[in-house]
């Protein structure tokens, strides 16, 4: 439930999430991005780098049903790390 215990409690969607996790039920995701199997993404890891939701996935908690904001490409991304000062080694998203 990650964010979800946080943001956007009061939503139907997020309440119905809830409490089928909470009953232990397996959830039905439909995915919104999804990134080439060589990649490794790292939720987590960019969380402790205090970089918001908002900064890869747009405004979510504007969204009544989360779109793709962005392309999420190499580029992209390699742009973000540069500007943050986060490593641009390959190993760091590719294996």
């Amino acid at each position: 439930m990650g964010c979800h215990r946080y943001v956007l409690t009061s939503n139907p969607e997020i309440t119905k999430l809830r409490r089928a996790w909470d009953a232990g039920k397996t959830i039905e995701w439909v995915k919104v991005y999804a990134l080439p199997q060589f990649v490794r993404f790292n939720h987590g890891a960019h969380a402790l780098a205090s970089v918001s939701c908002d900064a890869c996935h747009g405004d979510v908690g504007s969204m009544n049903r989360v779109v793709r904001s962005t392309d999420l490409n190499m580029g992209w991304c390699v742009t973000c790390h540069r500007d943050r000062g986060a490593s641009i080694d390959c190993i760091a998203c590719h294996h």
